[in-house]
């Protein structure tokens, strides 16, 4: 009983763990790692944190100022939501230490940001 006991409790978590190791990397692939802050036209403090890559994210309805990227991934910020009207870019900054952005005239008017993908076939 004891052999059969560690058998069914060993099986399962190797085959976890050979899937978890198969999948991290190209799960990794299609996030920008690290934090994407913006202040709100309200003034509030927002983070995103490991944004998904190649894909337009919507920020706040009452649009964003300024903000910081401290991503490993360019971040191009957007006037609309569906990620049209590039209003500024901001480089990719190592975590911790982020690249300041803002809109003209501090202006609450980015409403989206799209990050770049380093691995199409991935993202």
């Amino acid at each position: 009983m004891p052999y059969r006991i560690s058998t069914m409790f060993i099986l399962p978590v190797a085959s976890l763990l050979a899937v978890a190791v198969g999948a991290s990397p190209a799960a990794a692939a299609g996030v920008a790692h690290g934090d994407f802050l913006y202040t709100t036209g309200h003034g509030l403090s927002i983070g995103l944190r490991n944004p998904p890559t190649d894909k337009c994210n919507p920020l706040v309805r009452d649009g964003a100022t300024n903000g910081t990227n401290a991503t490993d991934k360019t971040a191009h910020i957007y006037a609309t939501s569906d990620c049209h009207q590039q209003l500024a870019v901001a480089a990719a900054g190592n975590p911790g230490h982020g690249t300041a952005w803002n809109t003209p005239d501090f202006q609450p008017t980015a409403h989206s940001v799209w990050f770049e993908c380093d691995k199409p076939v991935v993202c």
